[in-house]
């Protein structure tokens, strides 16, 4: 087995122990009772008993959101993208206290920024000029995900790494396939 093969392996131990290890907080969010820390922000659920759980931080809670997206998004596209499993393998590092598996690989990897736009005059877009825009503000990010607002209002989304890094004439009517309507 090699490491991606563990670091995967690893990752789908993780999320099932996450699962298993919050029940009783899915639960009391659920069917019971939960307590909100008005100055963290840390959830508190409570077993049928009443006894506190281990409280979900704001960043877990966050966290633990993304991570099902993700999940949900791997599902959909049927395919494991180096991003996808970084920013599952981060998020997993801020859960680790829940799902208590190590070796997720590298665990400081961050999730991906996301940068918005106005559609630009004339449909040009300078991709590496957004890209470098967004390291510039987010020191050490990897993945960028670009919102670039269309003139018709609705909003298009794309894996800025991903896209062509060149300078782009885009067409609204006629999105390239790297930009896809949210």
């Amino acid at each position: 087995m090699n490491l991606a093969q563990k670091t995967s392996q690893a990752i789908s131990h993780a999320v099932a122990n996450l699962y298993s290890n919050t029940v009783e907080t899915r639960h009391a969010l659920v069917h019971r009772r939960i307590t909100v820390d008005p100055s963290s922000n840390d959830l508190t659920g409570y077993c049928a008993n009443g006894t506190a759980l281990t409280p979900l931080t704001k960043a877990e809670q966050l966290a633990f959101a993304r991570v099902s997206q993700r999940l949900a998004q791997a599902i959909s596209e049927q395919t494991q993208r180096p991003r996808l499993e970084a920013d599952l393998r981060g998020l997993l590092s801020t859960l680790q206290r829940h799902h208590t598996i190590q070796g997720l690989g590298r665990a400081a990897t961050r999730s991906p920024e996301r940068v918005g736009a106005d559609f630009p005059e004339g449909g040009v877009l300078d991709v590496p000029e957004i890209m470098a825009l967004a390291i510039k503000t987010f020191p050490g990010v990897s993945y960028v995900d670009l919102e670039l607002r269309l003139p018709n209002g609705h909003v298009a989304e794309a894996e800025l790494e991903s896209a062509p890094q060149v300078v782009v004439t885009i067409d609204p009517d006629a999105l390239p396939a790297w930009l896809k309507l949210k």
